[in-house]
């Protein structure tokens, strides 16, 4: 009887531990895992911007301008066109909400229009939803590399070493679609962009 007590024992005490752990918040997950390590491509004084833009989705290559504008401190309103000025699409996009005012027909599919929603999204709010950031090898020395993992999903960040301004941001995942985000910038302002969807 003594030995199966003791049996017993044993068997809870090794189990009690992990499940207190999974109780407990991810302890790898501290305050210092998500302090910014570059500047925000649309800072507080943000207000409205036009971008030279190019769009890659599978194998249709848009061109155009897009409009950027901030209606809110938490909400931003995306309208892209092509060099004619045809609407292709009228995002807004707010913390917990996308709304789709206008897409173009070839456009408007369920799929493609949540994958452009993440994609802006981690865009304009680049520190929204960030559970842990991982600093990664470089390419050059004038660059730094981030592994973010964000509620939307797990994130590599390019960023000018010199400049803390974000280069590039690309989707990392094996079940969806990868996509890249490229920042052009000239005299510390974003001049351009380029988003092409793999």
């Amino acid at each position: 009887m003594k030995f199966f007590l003791f049996v017993n024992l044993i068997f809870i005490l090794l189990l009690s531990k992990p499940v207190a752990s999974l109780a407990l918040p991810d302890r790898n997950v501290v305050a210092s895992d998500t302090i910014r390590n570059w500047d925000q491509v649309f800072g507080k004084d943000f207000q409205k911007a036009l971008y030279r833009t190019t769009i890659d989705i599978s194998k249709h290559h848009l061109t155009g301008f897009i409009f950027i504008k901030k209606t809110s401190d938490t909400s931003y309103r995306i309208l892209f066109s092509n060099d004619f000025g045809m609407q292709i699409f009228d995002f807004e996009f707010l913390e917990n909400k996308f709304i789709v005012h206008f897409c173009f027909p070839s456009l408007d599919r369920k799929s493609l229009l949540k994958l452009l929603d993440t994609d802006f999204r981690i865009l304009l709010f680049t520190n929204y939803g960030i559970k842990k950031i991982t600093k990664d090898r470089s390419e050059t020395k004038e660059e730094l590399s981030f592994k973010i993992k964000a509620k939307t999903g797990k994130w590599n960040y390019r960023i000018s070493a010199s400049t803390g301004k974000i280069l590039s941001i690309g989707s990392i995942g094996k079940f969806f679609s990868k996509t890249r985000i490229d920042l052009g910038h000239s005299d510390d302002m974003v001049t351009g962009m380029s988003i092409s969807t793999l």
